[in-house]
């Protein structure tokens, strides 16, 4: 049996990641996959001095226009972490395995989601941050489960990303979502840790 070659694999790997990177993540997920594991080219300008905010004051962030959700690159208002001190209400693990998490601030109610480190490319900036998110969460609940109740306190750090409309419940009006998280700390003021107290930018 005729083994493919390890130079050709790569340089095949290489043509689809800039072909079509969303299709290298279609186990994992389709749209626009790439932005939301801060995979696509353009993660790498993502401001990460991170803001604090309410869900409200992220809710106020206007939908871009003409959105395209499956092929849309990243926008401004995804290229900026921001933090937010809430009551994780509930959260379940999606067909990926992304863990999805629900949150409420007493100003709104919006969706997290950390995505499964397996499906996130190690070219990554945010890589190693998606990975240790992803194990604190697992660590506290005891991996993954069905959909369960927590109304917990919860400082949650991610970029902004702009899901497509749709109809579920739990969104923020203009459906802007933190994802991917990138650190999550349990107990009021995350345990002792104390919220970055800047203000968000409208």
């Amino acid at each position: 049996m005729q083994r493919f070659p390890a130079r050709a694999a790569s340089s095949l790997f290489a043509v689809l990641l800039t072909l079509a990177p969303d299709a290298l993540y279609a186990d994992c997920g389709t749209q626009r996959w790439a932005v939301k594991t801060a995979s696509d080219t353009d993660a790498r300008n993502i401001n990460t001095d991170a803001v604090d905010a309410t869900i409200e004051q992220l809710s106020e962030l206007q939908h871009p226009s003409g959105f395209k959700s499956r092929s849309s690159p990243r926008t401004k208002v995804e290229s900026q972490v921001y933090v937010i001190e809430a009551t994780l209400v509930t959260f379940f693990s999606e067909d990926d395995e992304d863990r999805h998490l629900v949150l409420n601030d007493g100003t709104g109610t919006m969706i997290a989601e950390i995505p499964n480190p397996d499906c996130v490319s190690s070219d990554s900036p945010l890589h190693d941050e998606i990975v240790g998110a992803w194990q604190d969460f697992n660590d506290h609940f005891h991996g993954k489960g069905s959909k369960k109740i927590v109304n917990e306190q919860v400082i949650v750090t991610g970029v902004a990303f702009f899901d497509a409309t749709h109809n579920v419940g739990d969104s923020a009006p203009n459906f802007i979502e933190l994802h991917p998280v990138t650190s999550i700390r349990f107990g009021k003021h995350g345990g002792g840790v104390h919220p970055i107290l800047l203000k968000a930018s409208n």
